[in-house]
């Protein structure tokens, strides 16, 4: 019996960890000039990307700028592929999203901590992205 209930609890554990990164996330920039929007999924790579039907990674993000009218424009997107986790720690690897309009590749780490994420550069590429050192609800 308490070998089951330990093994039953290991398995919900494991399910909630992967539940509580694979959903959609938001962030907005200090100055309220850019916003984004991050699909996640550490679980298995998909064809989160709508720019490229090949795509199959791990997060897709749009990145908008807003105007002063509060109008908002497609800026920048990103794919992410996951290079391997620890704890709540994932850390990732991104490339432009769409193939001749967006530029920036590099490194980042998707730190987990209470229901938030935050992305945080671990390379040039990753320390110059305009996602660096925001946080994500």
């Amino acid at each position: 019996m308490l070998i089951f209930l330990l093994s039953f609890s290991g398995m919900v554990y494991a399910q909630t960890g992967n539940s509580a990164w694979n959903k959609s996330w938001s962030a907005t920039t200090p100055q309220k000039d850019a916003v984004m929007s991050l699909d996640l999924n550490v679980k298995e790579k998909k064809n989160l990307n709508p720019y490229n039907d090949g795509a199959l990674c791990n997060g897709f993000m749009s990145v908008y700028v807003v105007e002063p009218s509060g109008r908002k424009s497609l800026l920048v997107t990103y794919e992410f592929s996951l290079t391997r986790m620890e704890g709540n720690i994932a850390y990732l690897k991104f490339v432009p999203g769409r193939s001749g309009m967006d530029d920036g590749e590099g490194a980042c780490k998707a730190i987990l901590k209470n229901g938030k994420l935050q992305l945080v550069g671990t390379d040039q590429g990753g320390k110059s992205a305009l996602f660096n050192g925001l946080t994500f609800k």
